[in-house]
């Protein structure tokens, strides 16, 4: 495709002329955009015909693929290519500052924290939605810019080698927040030394002069402090007690620079991305009451550390992804609602994906770390899970029970809990643990 229409259409969807651009004609709105792009069981080529007849106003098709012609269809040879040079294109024209995040935990809440300390999501803010981080989710977010926005907030994930250091040549971040590295993704990854060589990509493929917001754990990497070289480098380590962080009624509460500070959560994890999304939007200019203000409105996204009601127990729905650092974090966060002796701390977990050849032993560990933790009840789902049930038992594990189905899961929790019971559901993404929390709370009623 030639460089001046791929000018030309960047120019109106920065202008605003036409909507946004999909690849589910699904999500399509009366003067959205479509880009049609080859699956691995159908060809977005064959659902033109519904994009037009939702409203599409300009399609982008296959060339090389069949396809129903119409007076508002261009034709491209590589689509995906395409969309990462429209998305470029787009971001050229933007004065907007941009922020990116990655990291192996936390990255979705801190980018959410973020865009509220910033405003929130609207006029001025743009940021990636849902868990459009990837190679294809990362330019689609980039078309969504527009002349008015002054800041964009990028979240980028990675589950191979090379996506972090593409993803952020793309972006080319003016700050960029590593959250954490931690043992995720291993089996495109391998092991904690390659993940760190790739999350560290965002700094080392940044603007020269960019801010880097990190914690002292991940500065003390070889790989990352390489990467950071001669980057302005910000440390966001969160001290509870210089900060005098307290939980009372499901509300954490904490000071920085003499201004007092709350999040309606019950996990401290939270509250350190909070801090990062406060540091980063000081160095945006933002006045500090105007974030504390802002990020008192905050409430998680569905299935991350959820604090629902269900029978009179505490239910918590963080069953959107797992791996064994997010795992225990969880754990600490519903022992920290813990009041009273009698209640009891059950985990209902699955399988953590995309460990892998250390899955075995990483799920073991988990074990043993649950028992000593303290657990009450342990229930699993999946192969790799029933490996954490083995040495929880050994390790003196209280209680255990393995699971065939979501079925026996959610009926084991509602036989095995009482009022005041804690009960944490948590996963990788692929187990659908989420039916499970549907079965026990199909209206989701929050506790708070």
């Amino acid at each position: 495709m030639p460089q001046d229409l791929i000018g030309s259409l960047a120019e109106k969807f920065f202008k605003g002329e036409y909507g946004e651009l999909h690849i589910d004609s699904r999500n399509i709105k009366k003067g959205d955009a479509f880009l049609a792009l080859p699956g691995e069981h159908t060809h977005g080529n064959n659902y033109v015909d519904q994009a037009l007849k939702r409203g599409a106003s300009l399609i982008i098709v296959d060339a090389h693929y069949p396809y129903s012609h119409a007076e508002v269809a261009i034709a491209v040879s590589q689509p995906e290519k395409f969309l990462w040079k429209l998305s470029k294109a787009i971001l050229h024209l933007s004065t907007a500052k941009r922020i990116v995040i990655t990291g192996s935990n936390g990255k979705t809440t801190t980018k959410d924290l973020v865009a509220l300390a910033l405003g929130g999501e609207g006029k001025h803010v743009l940021k990636t939605r849902g868990n459009y981080n990837n190679q294809l989710g990362t330019p689609l977010t980039l078309c969504r810019l527009r002349h008015h926005h002054k800041f964009a907030i990028i979240e980028i994930g990675t589950n191979a080698v090379g996506e972090i250091k593409a993803l952020t040549k793309l972006t080319k971040p003016d700050i960029a927040v590593l959250t954490s590295i931690n043992a995720a993704h291993m089996q495109g990854l391998k092991n904690i030394h390659v993940i760190a060589e790739e999350k560290s990509d965002i700094f080392r493929f940044m603007k020269a002069k960019g801010i880097c917001f990190l914690k002292q754990k991940e500065f003390k990497l070889n790989a990352v402090r390489s990467a950071l070289k001669d980057k302005q480098v910000n440390l966001v380590d969160f001290n509870p007690v210089e900060s005098k962080l307290s939980f009372v009624k499901h509300k954490m509460t904490w000071t920085y620079n003499h201004i007092v500070f709350s999040l309606t959560t019950p996990a401290r994890h939270n509250v350190e991305n909070a801090q990062v999304a406060i540091q980063v939007a000081l160095a945006c200019g933002e006045p500090i009451e105007h974030v504390s203000r802002r990020l008192e409105k905050w409430t998680p996204s569905n299935h991350r550390m959820c604090v629902l009601n269900w029978r009179k127990r505490t239910l918590i729905d963080d069953c959107y992804n797992a791996n064994p650092a997010s795992m225990i974090a969880a754990v600490e966060s519903a022992l920290n609602l813990k009041r009273r002796r009698e209640q009891k701390i059950l985990l209902a977990m699955a399988d953590m994906k995309e460990m892998g050849v250390s899955s075995a032993r990483i799920h073991s560990q988990l074990g043993r770390s649950l028992a000593k933790l303290g657990i009450d009840v342990l229930l699993t789902m999946g192969d790799e899970a029933f490996k954490t049930l083995s040495s929880f038992d050994k390790a003196g594990g209280e209680s255990s029970k393995h699971c065939e189905s979501k079925e026996e899961m959610s009926a084991l929790l509602t036989s095995l809990s009482r009022p005041h019971d804690i009960v944490l559901i948590k996963g990788s993404r692929g187990m659908h643990l989420e039916e499970v929390v549907k079965r026990l709370n199909p209206k989701m009623e929050s506790i708070v």
